[in-house]
Formats: structure tokens, sequence, C-alpha cells
């Protein structure tokens, strides 16, 4: 596979991860800046405290626009067959996930084992016919609550660890964690042999968002922006694919123009992204390397609280709720422990302190419709 080794996120939770990958843009951009866990939590805070003033909008959540196009839209248009199955909640129709889906599972939970036998009355309609295909799979598996999966689970005193050893409770989810992507990979790799995705087939691994074990507090993904939360997984192989790992920085929502570059289809109307094509097939690249790349998070109590980052090549700076500021290098210190004054010579610095603050200053676009939620 080309595995692409910094690629970040445009946020650090699902809802508007998955809608940059979906539309090509960034939560800035699309405005999808909740999901409907949040919204869910958020009505569950004021039927306990009463008060329905706590949140006016609380019986609605944010949805695409109606005139925004997105990636299952774009193929359909050229003769895919689309079909999906997703089992987080924050990916359905409530915000509009299922939009240009011939077929879309919405289903609030479930296991890999599920996900596949809910896609296999599709395999041969879908293998035999005369179009092209795009299946999205959408998996909750490594995803905290974080299932002991057998026999990759390793418990304190077992293959041959100290019996007396003492696990922190961020290091038994991490455990717990590793179990999950064995028994994932294992079902992905019984997935791939069914439907026989050969050499005619590209296959693309892309992770929403990351996981947290302790770095900075906190087990999941917490309303942080570090590292740990923001770095993602993209991996691609197929016809014509590389086996490479690129250091470029690139994000989620490169991952729209990259698809319909790399399937030779007109370019979207509208995405931030930048296609990555050029890397999968080992060719001269675009120059990407001082590209600047933002993220955004946005946690809804008596008012909006935001997390916004910049990533810059080693560079990273993120400004809290309270409009704090902090600025790391990746590159010496990955797990970002040492803030530091600046960013490099006080010129870079000082460019890359008012292109997040331009950012900030942007807002939030008011794109996204407000939908009824029941």
């Amino acid at each position: 596979a080309t595995v692409f080794d910094r690629c970040w996120s445009t946020s650090t939770w699902t809802a508007p991860a998955c809608a940059s990958l979906f539309s090509g843009l960034y939560p800035t951009e699309h405005g999808i800046v909740e999901g409907l866990m949040a919204h869910s939590r958020r009505k569950e805070r004021q039927e306990d405290k009463g008060v329905a003033e706590i949140a006016p909008q609380g019986q609605r959540i944010n949805a695409f626009a109606p005139d925004m196009v997105l990636l299952p839209q774009y193929l359909r248009e050229f003769g895919y067959r689309c079909f999906g199955v997703a089992t987080n909640p924050n990916i359905g129709p409530q915000i509009g996930f299922d939009r240009g889906f011939e077929k879309f599972i919405a289903q609030p939970e479930g296991t890999a084992d599920q996900v596949a036998a809910w896609a296999e009355p599709w395999r041969e309609e879908l293998s035999s016919g005369e179009h092209p295909y795009f299946l999205y799979l959408h998996y909750m598996d490594v995803h905290k609550p974080y299932n002991r999966r057998a026999p990759w689970y390793r418990p304190p005193g077992g293959d041959g660890l100290d019996p007396g050893e003492a696990r922190s409770e961020a290091e038994e989810a991490a455990e717990a964690y590793r179990s999950e992507l064995r028994f994932l990979d294992e079902h992905l790799a019984a997935l791939e042999q069914a439907w026989g995705w050969g050499d005619d087939t590209l296959v693309i691994v892309v992770s929403d968002h990351g996981e947290e074990f302790g770095e900075h507090g906190g087990i999941g993904h917490p309303f942080q922006m570090h590292a740990e939360l923001n770095r993602i997984l993209l991996m691609a192989r197929g016809p014509g694919v590389q086996a490479q790992r690129v250091a470029t920085p690139v994000a989620i929502h490169d991952l729209l123009p990259t698809l319909l570059d790399w399937l030779k289809l007109a370019p979207p109307v509208e995405s931030s992204g930048q296609s990555l094509a050029p890397f999968l097939a080992g060719e001269a690249a675009p120059a990407l390397d001082d590209r600047l790349l933002y993220a955004h998070r946005r946690k809804s109590k008596f008012r909006p609280l935001d997390l916004w980052g910049l990533n810059a090549g080693r560079w990273r700076l993120i400004q809290d709720e309270k409009g704090e500021l902090q600025i790391f290098d990746i590159e010496t210190d990955p797990i970002e422990q040492q803030p530091l004054e600046r960013a490099g010579s006080p010129e870079q610095d000082a460019r890359l302190r008012k292109a997040l603050q331009d950012y900030v200053q942007a807002g939030i676009s008011d794109r996204a419709v407000m939908r009824e939620v029941e």
C-alpha cells in the first residue's frame, strides 16, 4: 500500500471529520461541527435541569446544506453504485450522510463481524454487476469503549508477564485497544477475501480521529486537539498504487479530490482538499510540504467552546477554548509534552500565528442547515 505517515484530520471527533471526508471541505466550510451524540448529551442536560433555554437549538442538529455535493453523489453521477454501512450513530441520515447512497444501513452500534454480515447480501449483486461500485464501511471496534478481544488481549500476569503487574487505567485501555486492532484486522482480511478484492480494486483504510491513552490526562477522544487525536491513518492499495511510505503532510479532506482524480473523473465542484493521486502512483507529487492544514472542534454547553489547530510540517499550533495558544515541535516532541515559546524563526512564528488567527476569525460557515431531531 501507499501509507501516509503524516495524515491529519480536520477535527478530533467523528461528525466534522467524516463530513470533511465526504465533502472535501474543512468543518468551517461545511458547517458540520456537532454530531448526534453531542446533541443527545445536550438534550439530556436540558432534561436534567428542566430548562430548554440552555440551548435554544436543543432539538435540532446541523446537517449538510442541500446544495452540497457529497462523495457518493459524485460517484453515482459517473455510474457507480454506492452502498454503505455505518455503526457510528453520528454517521446517519440525521446529518445527511446517507445522501447519494443507493442503499445505506445506519446502526447505532455493531462489531466488525456484524458489519460484514450486513454487507454480505450486497456482495453478489455488486460484484457481478455491470457497474463499478463504491462500498463505504464505518467501523467502531477501535473506538471507546474498548473490548478485550481474545486471543490478542493480554491480561495482567499472562504471557509471561509479572503476575503482580499493576496497570493504570490508561495502560489497560491501551491493551484492550490493541486487541481491538487485531480483531478488526482479522475481519478486514476475511472481508477482502470474501469479496475477492484483487488487483482491480482500490481499497482505502482511513480513520476519522485518533485515541488518547493518558498522554494529556484522558482516555478516548475527549475535548482536546493534541496530536494523538488529530493524527490519523490513511493507506491505499489498488491498481497502479505503489508500495511506499509518504512523509508529506496530508489531510482527510484530500480524499474526495484524490478519489475523483484517481478514477479519471471530473474534479469536485468545490473542495479545499488536494488530490493525492500523484503520490499513489509514485509520480512527481505536488509541492505540499509547506502546506498549512487546519482543524477545529466544538463543544456546546451554555455557549459554544472551540478548539483550533494548525499543522505546518513539524510545527503544531493549538488554541484552546480560552484563546490561549500552545506550540509544539512534533519532530522532537511527538506526544506534545513540551510547549515552546515560538515555532521556528521569529518570521515563521509570526506567519503561523497569523495564519491560525485568520482561520479562527473567519469563523464557522452558516451554510449547514438545522434539522429537527426526535
